[in-house]
């Protein structure tokens, strides 16, 4: 009697948790159901992430020197991303007639230098014995420092005409860099022209240190001279042969410092800087060193950094509802998953096709009215990216 309760109490207790598993799952079924319905019941559409494609380029013809950027890199606004030597017709122009205005201040300097030496030697020569040693020494220290202004013109239209040299094959060295790249041509010849780049940069390098000395020796000779001047009485001489060569020089001088200041102008406009439009990334480098770019040809393109403009599709059952001012949530499903909230700026007249990238299935179409949504900007989205877009 007894083993037959226990019997039935346990058959009860079994159909009691059988019925509470069953009710579980009819609830869950049932919350599934639901949250089913209203995510159904919501405005489910999907947009594209929209942001400025900036293309840098040049406002007239030129060479790329350096693109100092790579592939996919973070830049600033106003940072360099490309430097261009401008090819100007009046450029190439003016570097011609001051090559030979170097040319000919360089012949000058050989013929002063010529005359220098003999008329000093002979104005010492005639110097009569009456003369006392101190203004034949006052003599001496002029000549060293007319000998040492000499010097530093011929050091200094040297250094000009070798820097031109150089400049000269930088944009050559390029190109056969790339051509023998491309077995297009033999290696030789590229270790020639590097060679002979080489040895340019070592003579302009060796000349300048030769400057610098030899503007330290003319200081140090226009001292002495200056020193030795203040304490003796010049002689009245007719060293009037002198001071034409003495004169003559000051007006190479004169000339040199015009060409440099030319020279280093022509310079500063060549080597034009191309500046980031705004914050962004890279995302394309159409050229290289040493290709010829113009006005219509972009250097590269940068991405807007952090945009904030989606561009959604509504499809034609559900076009009507879209209203401006309307708020929603642009959501991103990861990874990382994100959620901020936007507003719907203005909507499309029309229904035209989507982007492919919207689409349920590759090989079939689909049709949405568009409309421009922007977020607040709380979450760090790229251009062309994909994301949901849901009404509030």
């Amino acid at each position: 009697m007894v083993g037959r309760r226990t019997r039935n109490h346990t058959s009860r207790n079994s159909n009691l948790h059988q019925l509470v598993h069953l009710a579980v799952w009819i609830c869950t079924l049932v919350v599934v159901a639901g949250l089913f319905y209203h995510r159904t019941t919501q405005i489910a559409m999907f947009g594209v992430v929209q942001g400025r494609i900036f293309e840098v380029g040049t406002t007239c013809p030129g060479r790329i020197v350096s693109i100092p950027v790579s592939l996919y890199q973070n830049v600033t606004e106003g940072q360099t991303v490309a430097v261009v030597n401008i090819l100007r017709d009046d450029h190439l122009a003016t570097e011609a007639q001051l090559r030979s205005q170097l040319e000919t201040i360089s012949a000058q300097i050989q013929h002063l230098a010529a005359q220098l030496i003999p008329t000093q030697e002979q104005i010492l020569a005639e110097t009569t014995r009456s003369e006392s040693t101190r203004a034949e020494n006052l003599r001496r220290f002029a000549a060293d420092v007319d000998n040492a202004r000499l010097r530093v013109l011929e050091l200094r239209a040297q250094i000009e005409t070798d820097r031109m040299a150089a400049a000269a094959l930088e944009p050559d060295i390029k190109i056969t860099s790339k051509l023998v790249e491309a077995n297009a041509v033999a290696p030789i010849e590229l270790e020639r022209l590097q060679m002979q780049h080489k040895a340019l940069l070592a003579k302009i390098e060796e000349n300048a240190a030769l400057l610098e000395q030899a503007q330290q020796n003319l200081h140090a000779a226009q001292q002495r001279l200056e020193s030795f001047a203040a304490m003796t009485l010049e002689h009245s001489t007719a060293d009037y042969a002198v001071e034409v060569i003495r004169k003559e020089i000051a007006v190479q001088e004169r000339l040199m410092d015009e060409v440099s200041a030319q020279l280093e102008a022509i310079r500063r406009q060549q080597a034009f800087e191309i500046k980031a439009p705004a914050d962004g990334v890279v995302v394309q480098i159409a050229m290289d060193v040493g290709h010829t770019v113009d006005v219509n040809l972009p250097i590269l393109r940068i991405a807007q950094a952090n945009p904030t403009d989606v561009i959604g599709y509504a499809e034609e059952a559900i076009a009507n509802r879209i209203t401006a001012g309307m708020q929603v949530r642009v959501i991103r499903r990861g990874p990382p998953p994100a959620i901020c909230t936007g507003q719907v700026i203005s909507v499309g007249p029309v229904v035209e096709q989507m982007p492919v990238q919207l689409w349920r299935n590759r090989n079939v179409p689909q049709w949405g009215r568009p409309f421009l949504v922007r977020t607040s900007g709380q979450m760090d989205l790229l251009v062309g990216e994909r994301v949901g877009i849901k009404r509030l």
